[in-house]
């Protein structure tokens, strides 16, 4: 399992404008493919096509109203690649007043939680984006998750936690492998309208798993109640059905997860975080150590970005 999050410097010619994108790899699949480039230059159409991958909205992150982001200057805000809690956070000034900071946790070896917060003044739809791997895709509005079905080996669950009012839209989009070449599939965007000086934050949880059926049922919340330039603190529910526990007196199997972050960095130095791994379970069990990192962050151009996915 490994995830390459790509945060590159400013956005032109071989660096599209997608600060905060990535590349998911379960068992050899990629879950989330880049859209790609298809094309490098040209005119009228040929260059429709080229603007058309190289949009912030098709690829995996955030944007305002849809549009290109205006500001690619990615920093590191904490970088911590080992333990039962791998932890990334980076944030980009997105748009004119308006900033995203991603936070990205691999969890015991097994799951991400992305958090995503848009804070500032700027005003408009808040969308957040996933761009969906080619084949058969089960989806719910009514609790917001995608389910791959794919055959038994690498699939996927994402599950999306947003502010109330949230909307979910799916769109047909494009993915290229090689130059002129490229296949439909699904975009899919969670979108909330932000009016006031509050910040619009999300949670997804993304769960590779190697059947559709073992993927387990989700809640998350936020614990802090407002955006804070120096903390976050974030609670993750998994519930797992008896049927897959034996000889267990429990009704169920639950692990609460309580991400703890404060004081993510100083003007100089990044600290670590204080981060609380909870876990409650009828069949506890000691999981293997990390041994290596599983997030892989990149600040540098698409080329070399998809090149390391590869």
């Amino acid at each position: 399992t490994q995830m390459v999050v790509k945060a590159g410097p400013k956005a032109f010619w071989h660096c599209q404008p997608d600060n905060g994108t990535f590349e998911l790899w379960f068992n050899g699949k990629n879950l989330f493919p880049d859209s790609g480039s298809y094309v490098y230059a040209g005119e009228g159409e040929v260059m429709e096509q080229r603007n058309w991958h190289r949009q912030t909205c098709v690829h995996n992150t955030v944007t305002l109203d849809n549009k290109n982001l205006e500001t690619t200057e990615s920093v590191t805000k904490l970088w911590q690649p080992e333990g039962a809690i791998q932890t990334l956070v980076t944030e980009n000034p997105s748009y004119k007043n308006l900033k995203h900071r991603r936070s990205v946790f691999f969890v015991d070896n097994t799951y991400f939680v992305i958090v995503d917060e848009m804070a500032g003044s700027g005003k408009g739809s808040i969308n957040l984006h996933y761009q969906m791997p080619k084949g058969e895709i089960a989806n719910s509005r009514e609790d917001m998750t995608f389910l791959t079905q794919f055959e038994d080996g690498s699939n996927m669950k994402l599950q999306c936690f947003g502010p109330a009012g949230m909307s979910m839209k799916k769109e047909p989009g494009w993915c290229s492998t090689a130059y002129r070449k490229r296949y439909k599939r699904m975009n899919v965007s969670f979108n909330v309208r932000k009016d006031g000086e509050e910040a619009v934050r999300y949670i997804t949880v993304i769960y590779p798993v190697k059947k559709s059926a073992d993927a387990p049922k989700f809640d998350a919340k936020f614990k802090n109640k407002a955006f804070d330039e120096n903390g976050l603190e974030v609670e993750v529910i998994k519930i797992q059905n008896i049927k897959s526990l034996k000889a267990s007196p429990c009704p169920f199997s639950w692990e609460r997860l309580l991400i703890i972050m404060e004081n993510y960095y100083t003007s100089s130095t990044l600290l670590l975080p204080l981060a609380a791994l909870s876990l409650v379970s009828c069949n506890s069990q000691k999981k293997e150590e990390v041994r290596q990192p599983n997030i892989i962050f990149m600040m540098t151009d698409d080329h070399t970005t998809q090149a390391m996915s590869c």
